[in-house]
C-alpha cells in the first residue's frame, strides 16, 4: 500500500481502543512504531500519529452519555433528522434547548409540520434506557451513543411545530417519490426498490432479511460504493452518450447530483463513505492531484473520528470503511477475469468482516463465500439494474406489468437458490464473542496473510491464513478445557430460564425456555435467549427441563429445540403436550423423558435428584418439577412455580433438607417460600426470578422480608439482571450483570 494516512488511522483509532483495551491495543501500535524505527522519512509521520491518537484518547473516552435528569413531560426541541414514517409508529430525532440529541417515538398521527428543520413543542416523557442485563443481548445504551444520543422521549401529542429546513423539500421528494412506487408495484417487488435504490428495508419481509444474515449477504441489502458506482456510472453514460454535455460537465454534474443521491439513498455511513472518496477523488483530478485511494479513504476516516468518535459503535460504519480497506490493501490480487476478481473480492471481504461479525453476532457461516459467489453477481448484473429502472418506471404506468413480471421470475429465482442452500449446505460455526486481543491477533495475521499473498509468496500467505483459523479454533476450544461451569440465572423478564454448564463443557443443561407472558412484548427466545447462548459459544443444548407447561417458563421451547436440538427433553409425567411441540420433538429427534419425585437424572458429573412432582395436581403450578443437585461446592434448590403445600410435602419426606441456594419458587409470589421452608433448609443465598416492574408486584414484599430476617442474601433478575455462578469442582464467585 503506497498511501501512509492508514498509519495516522491506525494510531487514532488505537487512541480510541485503547480505553478499552490498553495493554493489546499499545502492543500492537509499538510492533508499528519498531517495524518502521528504521525508516528516518517516517519519524514525523509516526510522531504526529502518536499525537493523534493521544488527543482522541483524551477527547473521545467512549463512555455511555450522562443520564438525562429531565423530568419535564413539555419539551421544545429541534428536529434534526428526517421524520421516519412506519406503520406503528414515527420516529424522529431532535434536540433539546441543552443540546441533548434524544430519539422520538410517536404512536399517534403527527402534523405534517414535523419535518426536517422544524422546531415542536411536544408531550410525553421521558423512557429510562436500559442497561445491559444479558450477555449477547441487544444494548440499547450502545446504540443510542453510536448515534451520539441521550435517551428516549415517548410523545403522547406533538403541539405545534414551526419552520423547516433547506432539505426539507428533498427529503419530501423522497418520502413521495417512494410512496409512487409503493402505489405503482406489487408490495414484495416495491420493497427490493426502496431497499436497494432508497436504503429503506423496512418493507422487506423479516425472513428474507434473516435469510440473507444467515449467509451473510446483508451487505448486499445495504447501500454502497457498488451503488454509488452503478448512480456514475448510468448518470455519465446519460449525459456523455447521448451528447447532452461534454465529459467536463458530466463530471461536475455528478459530483452536484451524488449528495442528493445520498440524501435520497438514506445517508447511511456506507453511502457517505462512497460518496466521500468520489467527490475528494474528482475534486483532486481536477486540478491534477493524485494520492492512493487509501490516503482518500484515511482522510475520511480522520475527519469522522475527530468530528463524533462515536461513529466507530456504529456497524455500518465499521463494516463500511473496513472492508474498503482491506479492498485497498489486496488491490494486487485482483485480475481482469471476472469470476477470479468475483471471488477475491468476496473471500477478502468475507475474511475481513469475521471479527466484527463475530463480535456482534457471534456466529458465522463458513459456505457463505459460495452464497456471495452466486449473489453478487445476481444483485450486481440483474436485480439492482432493474430496481434503478423501476425507480422511475413508475412514470409510465403501462410498464408496471413489465417490471412486475421481471420482478417475479428474479426474485423466484433467489428464493429457489437460497432455499436450496438453506436446506443443503448451511452450516453455523457459534464461536461465541472474541475478546479484543483474540480480534487484534486475527486481523494482524490477516493483514500478513494477504501482504504475502499480493507478493505472490503463497506459501507464507497460506501459513498466515492457517493462523486466522486457528485464532478462531482455539477460541471455540476453550470451554472444552476450561475447568470452570457456569450456572446462570437468566434476566428473560416475568419467567424462568437457567442456563448450567458444566466444567469442560461436559454437559449444557437448560432449566425452562420462558416466553413473554403477552407474545406481543417481546421475543425473548430471539433478542434473549439465542444471543445469550450464542455469546457463550453454545451451538446445541444436551438436556432442556421443562419443570412445567406455563408461557413463563416454555414459551421459547419450541424455538429453543429448533435451534439448539438437546438431545433429551425432560418433563414430568403430567406435563400437556400440545400438537406443535409434539412435532418440534420429533422433527428435532430429541428423546423425551418424564421423570417424577424419586427419580434421579444423571448428567455426566452432575445428579439432579427429583423432588416433586409425586402426584398430579389440579393447579399446573403444583406439577412442577423440583430437583436438588450439588454443583460448585453448594447445594441447590429449584422449585419451580410450586407452592406451600408441595413445600411442606418436600420437607416431610426430607426433615433434613440442607442447602446452600434457593431458587425462589413462583417468581417470588406469597404463595411460594413459605418461613417453614426458609427455616428448615437454611439458604444462605436466594435466586429471584422476575421482570423489572412487573404488573404481578413479584417478589412478594412478605417473601422478600421473610427472606432478610432469615440472613439470605437474594439476587434479583429486576434489580441486578443476569446472575452467574462461575464455578470449579469445590468453589465459586457470584456475579451480577448490574450492580
Amino acid at each position: 500500500m503506497k498511501g501512509k494516512l492508514h498509519i495516522l488511522v491506525m494510531f487514532s483509532l488505537g487512541g480510541v481502543l485503547a480505553r478499552v483495551a490498553l495493554l493489546p491495543t499499545m502492543i500492537m501500535l509499538l510492533w508499528v512504531i519498531w517495524k518502521g524505527k528504521y525508516q528516518k522519512h517516517h519519524f514525523y509521520l509516526l510522531t504526529l500519529s502518536l499525537l493523534l491518537g493521544l488527543a482522541l484518547y483524551i477527547k473521545h473516552p467512549l463512555q455511555s452519555p450522562p443520564p438525562l435528569t429531565l423530568h419535564s413531560d413539555l419539551l421544545t426541541v429541534q428536529v434534526v433528522e428526517h421524520p421516519e414514517h412506519r406503520d406503528s409508529y414515527v420516529r424522529f430525532v431532535a434536540k433539546d434547548g441543552d443540546n441533548h440529541r434524544l430519539f422520538f417515538y410517536a404512536f399517534d398521527s403527527v402534523p405534517d409540520s414535523l419535518v426536517y428543520g422544524a422546531t415542536c413543542t411536544v408531550e410525553g416523557e421521558f423512557e429510562e434506557t436500559e442497561p445491559l442485563r444479558n450477555e449477547g443481548g441487544f444494548n440499547y445504551g450502545q446504540y443510542l451513543q453510536s448515534r451520539s444520543a441521550s435517551g428516549t422521549f415517548l410523545v403522547k401529542n406533538v403541539v405545534d411545530c414551526e419552520g423547516r429546513a433547506n432539505l426539507t423539500a428533498l427529503y419530501q421528494w423522497r418520502d413521495d417519490w417512494m410512496s409512487r412506487i409503493k402505489q405503482t408495484y406489487l408490495p414484495n417487488h416495491s420493497a427490493w426498490i426502496l431497499a436497494l435504490v432508497f436504503g429503506d428495508k423496512s418493507e422487506l419481509e423479516q425472513g428474507v432479511i434473516e435469510t440473507y444474515q444467515r449467509w451473510n449477504l446483508s451487505h448486499l441489502l445495504a447501500i454502497s460504493g457498488l451503488h454509488i458506482g452503478l448512480f456514475m456510472s448510468t448518470l455519465y453514460v446519460v449525459l456523455v452518450r447521448l451528447g447532452i454535455v461534454t465529459k467536463e460537465r458530466a463530471l461536475l454534474a455528478i459530483m452536484v447530483m451524488l449528495p442528493v443521491y445520498g440524501v435520497l439513498a438514506g445517508g447511511a455511513p456506507s453511502v457517505w463513505r462512497a460518496i466521500g472518496m468520489a467527490e475528494l477523488y474528482f475534486i483532486l483530478s481536477l486540478f491534477r492531484i493524485r494520492i492512493p485511494m487509501s490516503d482518500l479513504l484515511s482522510g475520511i476516516v480522520l475527519v469522522v473520528l475527530f468530528t463524533n468518535a462515536n461513529y466507530l459503535l456504529n456497524l455500518g460504519f465499521q463494516f463500511s470503511f473496513w472492508v474498503t480497506f482491506f479492498l485497498l490493501l489486496s488491490r494486487k490480487l485482483m485480475t481482469t477475469s471476472f469470476m477470479q476478481g468475483l471471488l477475491t473480492i468476496s473471500l477478502i471481504s468475507q475474511l475481513s468482516l469475521l471479527p466484527l461479525q463475530l463480535y456482534a453476532f457471534y456466529s458465522f457461516n463458513p459456505l457463505s463465500l459460495v452464497a456471495n459467489l452466486l449473489f453478487v453477481p445476481f444483485i450486481t448484473l440483474l436485480l439492482l439494474p432493474v430496481c434503478f429502472v423501476a425507480s422511475i418506471g413508475f412514470l409510465v404506468p403501462a410498464l408496471s406489468f413489465v417490471f412486475d413480471s421481471t420482478f417475479r421470475i428474479l426474485l423466484k429465482i433467489s428464493d429457489v437458490v437460497l432455499t436450496t442452500l438453506d436446506e443443503r449446505l448451511y452450516v453455523e460455526w457459534v464461536v461465541g464473542r472474541l475478546s479484543v486481543l483474540e480480534s487484534l491477533m486475527y486481523i494482524f495475521l490477516l493483514i500478513l496473510f494477504l501482504f504475502h499473498w499480493s507478493k505472490g509468496e503463497k506459501m507464507k500467505g497460506f501459513l498466515y491464513g492457517i493462523g486466522t483459523v486457528i485464532v478462531l479454533a482455539v477460541h471455540s476450544f476453550i470451554p472444552y478445557v476450561s475447568p470452570h461451569g457456569y450456572v446462570t440465572m437468566v434476566d428473560v423478564g416475568q419467567g424462568d430460564t437457567f442456563v448450567i454448564e458444566l466444567p469442560y463443557r461436559k454437559h449444557v443443561l437448560v432449566v425452562d425456555a420462558a416466553g413473554a407472558v403477552f407474545p406481543a412484548e417481546h421475543d425473548v427466545y430471539q433478542e434473549v435467549l439465542e444471543p445469550f447462548l450464542h455469546e457463550r459459544g453454545i451451538k446445541t443444548i444436551d438436556t432442556l427441563l421443562l419443570t412445567h407447561k406455563d408461557m413463563d417458563h416454555v414459551g421459547s421451547a419450541e424455538p429453543m429445540i429448533k435451534g439448539f436440538r438437546p438431545s433429551t427433553v425432560v418433563v414430568s409425567p403430567y406435563f400437556e403436550q400440545d400438537e406443535s411441540l409434539s412435532q418440534s420433538l420429533q422433527e428435532s429427534g430429541a428423546r423425551l423423558k418424564f421423570v417424577k419425585g424419586g427419580d434421579v437424572v444423571r448428567l455426566q458429573t452432575l445428579d439432579l435428584s427429583i423432588l416433586s412432582p409425586m402426584v398430579q395436581e389440579e393447579d399446573k403450578n403444583e406439577n412442577s418439577i423440583v430437583f436438588l443437585m450439588k454443583l460448585g461446592g453448594l447445594k441447590w434448590l429449584f422449585t419451580g412455580d410450586s407452592g406451600v403445600e408441595v413445600e411442606e410435602r418436600m420437607l416431610n419426606a426430607l426433615p433434613t433438607l440442607d442447602i446452600d441456594v434457593l431458587k425462589v419458587g413462583h417468581h417470588g409470589s406469597s404463595s411460594s417460600t413459605s418461613p417453614l421452608l426458609l427455616e428448615r433448609t437454611t439458604p444462605s443465598i436466594a435466586w429471584i426470578s422476575a421482570g423489572k416492574d412487573n404488573r404481578y408486584g413479584h417478589p412478594h414484599a412478605d417473601v422478600v422480608q421473610n427472606l432478610d430476617a432469615e440472613g439470605v442474601e437474594v439476587m434479583r433478575t429486576d434489580l441486578h439482571g443476569a446472575v452467574t455462578y462461575k464455578f470449579t469442582d469445590w468453589t465459586g464467585t457470584f456475579y451480577k450483570t448490574l450492580p
